[in-house]
C-alpha cells in the first residue's frame, strides 16, 4: 500500500493495529499479504469473506449487502452467537461451519500463526503451522455426519499424521464441535475440542505445548462399536 494512500503521510508496518500519527485511517491487520481498510468516509475495500457485524457501522453493513454479504447469526470461540457478513460461495458448507472455520483461522492469525483453510479437497478444514514448522489440523463437525461417514473422514485424516510428504504431514488434528456432542466424538477420536477451546489450543501449540492431548490410534474394534451405538 501507498503510504499517502488515503490521505496519510505517516508510514504503517502491518503489524500495527492503527497509524499512530494519523487520525484519517484506522488499518486492520488481516494476514501477511492482505490489508482490510476502513476510512473516515465508511468506504470499505473487502479482502475477506466474513466480518463481525459489530466491528461495522452502518454504512458498512449496507455497502456490503450490496456487495452480496448476506448477515446471519453464527457461533463465537466459545458461549453465545455473534452476528455476521458473510459471502459464502463454497457450495459445500453451511453458515455455521464456515463461520467456525474463519474464527480458527482468526484466532490463529492474532497469535502471528501461519494458516490454511481447505474449503475443498481431503485436508482438514483449517492447519496452522507455528514458529518450529510444525502444523495442527482443526476439523469442524455440526454433528449431522453419520457415523461410517465420520469414521472414513477419521482414517483419511489419521493418514496426514504418517505422511512422509513435509507439506502434508501434521503434527495433530482435532475435531472442534459443539460441547454438547463432545461425548459423540471421544468414542472415535481423542482429540475432541469444543469451540472455547480452540484458543487454548493455539496458545499452547505456538509454544509447543501440546502434551495435554494425544492422537492415539483407536483400534478398529472400538470403531466399529463406535458405529452401532452412534446416534445422531
Amino acid at each position: 500500500m501507498n503510504d499517502k494512500d488515503n490521505g496519510c503521510m505517516a508510514r504503517t508496518q502491518p503489524e500495527q493495529s492503527k497509524c499512530i500519527l494519523c487520525d484519517k485511517c484506522t488499518v486492520l491487520y488481516a494476514s501477511t499479504n492482505a490489508l482490510r481498510l476502513f476510512n473516515v468516509s465508511d468506504e470499505i475495500v473487502p479482502n475477506s469473506d466474513m466480518y463481525k457485524n459489530k466491528d461495522l457501522t452502518q454504512e458498512q453493513t449496507k455497502m456490503l449487502i450490496g456487495m452480496g454479504y448476506e448477515m446471519v447469526s453464527g457461533p463465537n470461540l466459545g458461549a453465545g452467537n455473534g452476528r455476521y457478513f458473510i459471502k459464502n460461495d463454497t457450495g459445500n458448507q453451511g453458515s455455521y461451519h464456515f463461520i467456525m472455520v474463519r474464527l480458527i483461522q482468526e484466532a490463529a492469525h492474532n497469535l502471528k500463526l501461519i494458516t490454511k483453510i481447505n474449503d475443498y479437497g481431503k485436508m482438514c478444514d483449517v492447519v496452522v503451522q507455528n514458529g518450529f514448522k510444525e502444523r495442527i489440523g482443526f476439523e469442524i463437525e455440526t454433528g449431522t455426519n453419520n457415523a461410517k461417514s465420520l469414521l472414513i473422514k477419521t482414517e483419511r485424516l489419521d493418514m496426514y499424521l504418517k505422511s512422509r510428504v513435509p507439506e502434508h504431514k501434521i503434527k495433530q488434528w482435532f475435531y472442534v464441535v459443539k460441547h454438547k456432542h463432545k461425548k459423540k466424538y471421544v468414542n472415535l477420536h481423542e482429540d475432541v475440542i469444543a469451540s472455547g477451546e480452540v484458543t487454548r489450543v493455539l496458545l499452547q501449540f505456538k509454544h509447543k505445548y501440546t502434551d495435554g492431548f494425544c492422537n492415539k490410534h483407536i483400534p478398529s474394534t472400538h470403531c466399529q462399536k463406535y458405529i452401532r451405538d452412534w446416534t445422531p
